[in-house]
């Protein structure tokens, strides 16, 4: 529920297939299979003998692996640690993109539905269920276990708020390459201050770093994701322009790619409320309150959901929802979307692609909107 008419289109060179190429979560997965199978040569599953097809299921088996399926499997959450996972609809390499998570996100891991799973290329994954709700495949090697990454929790909050927030190993610039890339609305946890320009904060996986106070913005001490009931317009309407210029991936929710629905998610998580996943759902939110009169853009306020479907609209009580957007103000709302350009950017609701396939809106019923709360930049015309 994250496309509309042509946002599914993945023909030729597309940003989905550049992100296949390029994902961190794929990069993790290689380097856990290269460090299974580089040392464990001479072990393998019961009747394994080949150096071709046969080696790679054997070492799913045995050593480093299996080991640490157990402990995730233990533990029964787990922490990203690195900037993006891929969330895949089944457990394999090339699957489509069910949903991501970031750097710092919680998950749950589910049971076990096969005995032999080791022993299956499947058992590189791990199916797992995001905060929300959804559900995927998850690399092992791109998981860390909860139990091993408490102590991330306990530091004071900080959250990026530029597109992307370079994270190094040293308070220097030009001394070493940063460790990690912490998309927009990833909560990073403070240690300490260094001075005036840095400031030492904790990965899920226990390494220390050095972040720039420019990138980052304090929290307060309170939960975030779904704890708040309240959340200002103009915090949501800031978060959803911030991804301006962002590809669109199906399935992806940060900076580095990021679909229709995942752009309402984060523009709410940043301000602390937790939305489901799906369009559709978000629609059907009981949280959320129908803006009336139907389809009239007077009647809406900035941080509105507008919700579209794939053909011209018809009397329905039921549409089919295919598409979402964030409304900013001036009659633009904008979107993660193919149309025109496959990026966020802004359209205007009275554009013909627009108006003919909206259904209507919803706002949050905690949304606060007080006078000279928006930007002057959400107030502009999306030409």
């Amino acid at each position: 529920m994250r496309i509309f008419r042509n946002d599914y289109s993945r023909s030729g060179l597309s940003i989905r297939s550049l992100w296949v190429a390029y994902s961190p979560s794929r990069w993790a997965l290689l380097a856990g299979m290269l460090a299974v199978t580089g040392g464990l040569l001479g072990a393998g599953c019961k009747g394994s003998q080949s150096m071709a097809g046969e080696v790679t299921k054997a070492r799913l088996c045995t050593g480093q692996m299996l080991a640490a399926r157990r402990e995730l499997l233990s533990a029964g959450r787990a922490v990203v640690p690195t900037q993006v996972v891929d969330l895949l609809e089944r457990p394999q390499p090339q699957s489509t993109l069910a949903d991501q998570a970031v750097l710092g996100d919680i998950l749950k891991i589910l049971p076990e539905t096969s005995a032999t799973a080791c022993a299956e290329p499947e058992g590189l994954y791990l199916r797992v269920e995001t905060e929300s709700g959804y559900h995927g495949y998850a690399a092992v090697a791109a998981l860390v276990p909860w139990r091993a990454a408490e102590p991330y929790r306990a530091g004071a909050r900080e959250q990026v708020v530029t597109r992307f927030a370079n994270i190094y190993p040293q308070p220097n610039l030009t001394v070493s390459n940063p460790w990690v890339v912490a998309p927009l609305g990833t909560e990073l946890r403070r240690v300490a201050v260094h001075d005036a320009r840095w400031l030492k904060v904790l990965l899920p996986d226990g390494k220390a770093g050095f972040v720039q106070r420019g990138d980052v913005v304090s929290l307060p001490a309170e939960s975030s994701a779904g704890g708040a009931a309240h959340a200002d317009a103009a915090c949501v309407v800031n978060q959803g322009l911030l991804h301006e210029g962002t590809p669109y991936l199906w399935g992806g929710r940060s900076t580095f790619g990021i679909d229709c629905s995942g752009l309402v998610v984060n523009s709410y998580l940043a301000c602390g409320i937790l939305l489901p996943r799906d369009a559709r759902l978000q629609y059907e939110w009981a949280q959320a309150q129908k803006v009336t009169p139907e389809k009239d853009v007077s009647a809406l306020q900035p941080g509105d959901m507008v919700f579209f479907t794939s053909v011209d609209v018809q009397p329905s009580a039921h549409p089919k929802i295919t598409h979402v957007g964030l409304y900013v103000g001036a009659g633009s709302f904008v979107h993660a979307t193919t149309s025109e350009r496959p990026t966020v950017h802004r359209s205007l609701l009275t554009e013909p692609e627009w108006s003919r396939r909206w259904v209507g809106s919803r706002r949050y019923s905690g949304l606060n909107n007080a006078a000279g709360l928006l930007p002057a930049e959400a107030a502009k015309p999306a030409r």
